[in-house]
């Protein structure tokens, strides 16, 4: 009786084969995400964001500069920006220094053992107008070197840890010049070398950027 049964189904497979064979596979549908699309692109399977995000959310601590008494400053995520932390001593705990929306680009320390200050790089929003701050260890807020609108950058310290030498297109803005500014002094920043205006060529080759007349 079981043959019976079986024969007719498995004769149904046999014809059924080649059709199921050639078919191709269903497609999938176009997702657009804003400037995203997804066009015939599968699902990824079910937890398999939760698994990358032991990866993807890693912390990378980057070694910024040494303090006159040896404390090592770092960049490192918390949250979802760099922020700055110092660690004291080798394999020591790492202490937080900025509460900050906008990641840490720079830092350094003063030279200057007498200050516990540093020096660091943030814009706003992600503008890349970058903006010079300095803080002393122990205080809680930064005071703004520059102008809050022009694109500065590349901050030296002077070898006594006094005077901040940087970049800067605050005069015409498109210009990099190189400014001093003496953080306690309260004074603005001085102009001691004039750069060249930014040029674009006809192939989009900037020239001119940071070079003294």
């Amino acid at each position: 009786m079981t043959r019976i049964y079986l024969l007719p189904f498995s004769a149904a497979l046999l014809l059924a084969a080649p059709f199921l064979i050639g078919a191709p596979a269903a497609a999938l549908p176009r997702d657009v995400r804003g400037n995203l699309i997804f066009d015939n692109i599968p699902e990824p399977a079910a937890g398999l964001s939760e698994k990358l995000d032991g990866y993807l959310n890693a912390r990378q601590a980057t070694p910024l500069s040494f303090s006159p008494k040896g404390q090592l400053l770092i960049a490192t995520r918390f949250g979802d920006v760099d922020q700055l932390h110092l660690v004291e001593r080798p394999a020591g705990e790492r202490r937080q220094l900025t509460f900050l929306r906008e990641p840490i680009s720079f830092g350094a320390f003063s030279p200057d053992p007498a200050r516990s200050a540093f020096v660091y790089l943030k814009d706003a929003g992600g503008n890349e107008n970058t903006q010079l701050y300095y803080q002393r260890l122990g205080e809680p807020a930064a005071k703004l070197l520059t102008d809050g609108k022009s694109r500065n950058g590349g901050p030296v310290w002077s070898n006594a840890g006094r005077e901040v030498a940087f970049f800067t297109t605050s005069r015409d803005g498109t210009s990099s010049d190189i400014d001093i500014v003496e953080p306690e002094s309260g004074a603005l920043p001085r102009l001691v070398v004039i750069g060249r205006p930014i040029e674009c060529s006809p192939g989009g080759a900037v020239a001119g950027d940071h070079e003294p007349w």
